[in-house]
């Protein structure tokens, strides 16, 4: 209960916590106080060609998803939110703005937005085939790692939507894949046309 109480006290601060990190019993009373939704999307190589056109297409599934809903907060992957470079850290700061929901970013390094209301820091990790560090997917055997394994496996069962703004990339795609295959979990697949091509 008191964990519970934290996190309410916490958002009704709004902004001003600045991507707060929460540990996982706040994360948790957080999932509780507002059902979690995921949205997944383009990174910075592929980006979007138009954002006010991606919350144009946003508008009515978002209305209806927090009619629905109720109070509900948006989880991501904690893309930086770059106005001459679009990707779908732009398309959250929109959310957070017209929608009123806070954001919480699904981190692996300790810079995030201002913006964001609440982070959650995971573990690590890197790749042994090329050494380089994972934000999220899925490995050679199928497991989710990084980000994905926090917001698809550790938070699935609290995670009550998906939003896909039409990923193009590698782990969005897998992502929304296997979010896909989820029994019951309600999936919303926005179109959105990318400004470069993968």
């Amino acid at each position: 209960m008191r964990l519970l109480a934290m996190a309410l006290g916490m958002m009704s601060q709004g902004g001003a916590s600045g991507g707060r990190f929460l540990s996982s019993s706040e994360a948790g009373a957080l999932m509780c106080a507002r059902a979690p939704v995921l949205f997944l999307g383009n990174g910075p190589r592929t980006q979007y060609a138009d954002v006010d056109a991606v919350m144009l297409s946003l508008q009515a599934p978002l209305h209806k998803l927090g009619e629905e809903l109720g109070e509900w907060v948006a989880v991501f992957g904690g893309d930086s939110f770059v106005e001459s470079a679009p990707d779908l850290g732009a398309v959250m700061k929109q959310v957070q703005k017209i929608h009123g929901v806070p954001l919480v970013a699904v981190v692996g390094w300790d810079d995030v937005d201002a913006h964001v209301d609440f982070s959650y820091r995971y573990s690590s990790q890197t790749c042994r085939k090329t050494g380089r560090e994972l934000y999220g997917g899925f490995n050679d055997v199928g497991q989710p790692v990084a980000g994905t394994a926090v917001y698809l496996a550790e938070w699935l069962p609290q995670l009550r939507a998906v939003v896909a703004v039409e990923p193009r990339g590698t782990v969005g795609r897998a992502e929304l894949a296997y979010a896909r295959g989820v029994e019951g979990l309600t999936i919303l697949e926005v179109p959105a046309s990318p400004r470069f091509q993968p």
